[in-house]
């Protein structure tokens, strides 16, 4: 690692046209290179497009592994600009990029992202032979010919599926995300098959909705008691023998259970009735998992199940 007092000072400006007089203020070097990256269904890519004069003098196009990050794309063609000028020889130069979080961190001389360090790097070499590289964020697709032209190039370069990748490093969101699907996938074999959770597999019937849905939810004890059916319900309740009878008030056949209460129990016909109005959506064990996904019918089904829940849980002076 380079010697602290070795770092050079990185910053940059805003380039938000190419007005003469925002040019004059700025006073744009004559060797300018403008860089974009691009991730989308086709892939990833990043470029860089060269302009001197007003003409554009040369481009680059790179396709990176489709697992890599638009952030990593971005950083990529703005180290193989500074490549271009470390090799060019220009007197002074500027690299021209959208990527305000790219710049952030490049000028950070703590950072070890190996892209940053290989551009500070570039940048000291440049500082050593005397040479001058400056760095705009440029606002982007406001008709700014060059940055226009990158954004174009990089697309046609994340599209080049049969090109060996530029870049193929991969991301830690990417380690991340793989290592939480395969412990969701492991867990949801355990869920979707075991003898357990058959209230909570009413609402969620794979771990997938689950974990996409219960952040939405409030973290309340009567929420718990009616996703699980361990609660104030008299059949539970009676199971532990806290409760004499498990009978539902409204039949000393049928068990309380949360199941019988949201969906059969015709002491609340009338609030089910309404719901089922309001959602369009006749209530039963298959579509009340279909509810709680769908975000504009969830806060019907949360007012519903909380208000009967409640009501039993009273009733069975349990909290």
């Amino acid at each position: 690692a380079p010697h602290p007092a070795s770092e050079p000072d990185v910053d940059y400006r805003c380039l938000e046209d190419m007005l003469p007089e925002t040019v004059a203020r700025l006073q744009l070097p004559a060797h300018l290179i403008y860089t974009d990256g691009s991730k989308s269904v086709d892939g990833v890519g990043a470029a860089y497009s060269y302009w001197r004069g007003g003409t554009e003098i040369r481009t680059k196009r790179m396709r990176l592994e489709s697992m890599c990050t638009v952030f990593q794309a971005e950083l990529l063609a703005i180290a193989r600009a500074t490549d271009l000028v470390v090799r060019g020889g220009f007197g002074c130069a500027a690299v021209l990029s959208d990527s305000r979080s790219s710049l952030d961190l490049i000028r950070n001389s703590e950072t070890h992202h190996p892209l940053a360090t290989h551009i500070r790097k570039n940048i000291r070499e440049l500082e050593g032979r005397g040479k001058i590289l400056q760095f705009f964020w440029v606002k982007a697709h406001v008709g700014i010919p060059g940055n226009e032209r990158a954004d174009e190039l990089a697309r046609l370069a994340a599209a080049q599926s049969r090109v060996a990748p530029a870049y193929d490093r991969c991301p830690v969101s990417y380690v991340k995300r793989r290592i939480r699907e395969g412990a969701v996938h492991r867990w949801n074999e355990r869920y979707t098959g075991g003898a357990t959770a058959e209230v909570t597999r009413m609402f969620f019937p794979d771990v997938s909705r689950a974990y996409r849905v219960l952040g939405y939810l409030d973290r309340t004890s009567i929420w718990a008691q009616t996703l699980t059916g361990h609660g104030g319900f008299a059949a539970y309740l009676h199971k532990f023998k806290l409760k004499d009878s498990a009978a539902c008030v409204c039949d000393p056949e049928v068990p309380e259970t949360i199941q019988h209460l949201l969906l059969e129990c015709p002491r609340h016909d009338r609030d089910r009735y309404d719901l089922e109005v309001s959602t369009g959506t006749k209530l039963n064990e298959i579509t009340i998992a279909e509810l709680m996904a769908n975000k504009d019918s969830r806060p019907c089904l949360k007012r519903y199940c909380l208000k009967i829940a409640k009501i039993a849980i009273d009733r069975n002076k349990t909290r």
